[in-house]
């Protein structure tokens, strides 16, 4: 059945675009040929984390469908994480339904085997990736999503600057040069470069060409230190295609409160000083509800105004992270669009403004 989203705008001309290029055809695409997402030709995609991480496949389509009833909107992708709790799987179900839905499936690697914060994952460790233990499960899960011709966006361990996933460079080496790799770099940061490049090149040498790379930091480093910074995380212009950040307010109660350009300015030109030629993207942003029923969507009005306003020229993609948590105090972080009329309210007119676009440029490289 053909994609009603794509498949009305790209089967009408061609482009010169760095070499002979065609506009994406589910019906007439050859497994194995370039694929990519390309930035809009003007304006910002929009894209959203709506959530369904373990959901069913019929709860996920309700809970996006519920999102684009909220909003009023249409989303390029929509993004979910591919957890390895019961082994390196490909999601193709959930990959289906999002692409039949009408949208690109987003999907975050996340080699962990439980949920866990501030330790080493023995099972899936950076230096188990690296040394080829699981090529045979990454490349059963290159050979499916290769064989669904489906446009796939895929992030590699996200977030790797920060000290709470089990890939964080703090936890593989940290600063110290002296036990990994070249004696001049820091040892957590190359292993993480390592492992995505290697994970990169198995799906190279299966042909597994429809997939854009990305390459997603969080907006600022713990520790906050040089070594730690987004850039020496970069796995290269050769194996990325887009470059992003979250940005975060208040994910918890107990979080100071600032405003998006606070946290976002800084980091944004952190981010652009990577890659060469690249698109540039905000990938997770969002605040919590509190008892102040108009702190949240103030944040959220100011964030998009922001974004509008041009303050950030190069960003080409935002996506909000749409959900909702307990922590382990008993507290509750409420991110949803919906936590209150008045959030509601503010991300409905802001997402709806004519410069979000919903309808992706896909193109095929010979």
């Amino acid at each position: 059945m053909c994609n009603r989203l794509f498949l009305n705008i790209i089967l009408y001309s061609f482009i010169i675009f760095s070499g002979c290029s065609v506009f994406f055809d589910r019906e007439t695409y050859e497994p194995g040929k370039q694929i990519k997402l390309l930035p809009p030709n003007s304006g910002i995609y929009h894209g959203v984390t709506p959530g369904i991480d373990d959901k069913s496949i019929e709860e996920s389509e309700k809970i996006i469908n519920e999102y684009i009833s909220l909003s009023k909107s249409k989303p390029v992708w929509i993004c979910f994480s591919n957890h390895w709790f019961e082994g390196i799987k490909f999601p193709s179900e959930k990959v289906k339904l999002i692409w039949n839905l009408g949208f690109v499936p987003y999907i975050r690697i996340m080699p962990w085997s439980k949920f866990s914060e501030g330790v080493i994952d023995e099972k899936y460790s950076l230096y188990k990736i690296i040394n080829g233990e699981f090529d045979y499960y990454i490349a059963l899960w290159a050979y499916e999503a290769r064989n669904t011709g489906i446009p796939l966006i895929v992030d590699f361990c996200p977030e790797m600057n920060g000290n709470w996933f089990p890939w964080s460079g703090i936890l593989n080496g940290g600063a110290n040069p002296d036990f990994y790799g070249n004696k001049q770099y820091p040892d957590g940061p190359e292993r993480y470069i390592d492992a995505y490049q290697h994970f990169i090149n198995i799906f190279r040498k299966y042909d597994v060409n429809n997939i854009t790379w990305v390459f997603h930091t969080n907006y600022n480093s713990f520790p906050d230190e040089e070594w730690n910074s987004m850039l020496y995380y970069y796995p290269g212009d050769e194996y990325i295609d887009w470059i992003g950040i979250s940005v975060y307010g208040a994910q918890k109660p107990t979080d100071k409160w600032i405003e998006f350009k606070d946290v976002m300015d800084s980091a944004y030109n952190e981010m652009i000083a990577i890659g060469k030629n690249k698109s540039y993207a905000i990938l997770e942003f969002g605040v919590i509800e509190t008892k102040n029923p108009y702190q949240k969507a103030g944040w959220v009005r100011s964030a998009f105004q922001d974004i509008i306003s041009n303050r950030y020229p190069l960003i080409k993609a935002v996506s909000y992270w749409h959900s909702k948590w307990e922590n382990r105090d008993g507290s509750i972080s409420d991110m949803c669009i919906n936590s209150s009329f008045y959030s509601l309210r503010a991300y409905s007119q802001g997402i709806t403004d004519t410069i979000f676009k919903s309808q992706p440029v896909l193109m095929i490289f010979d």
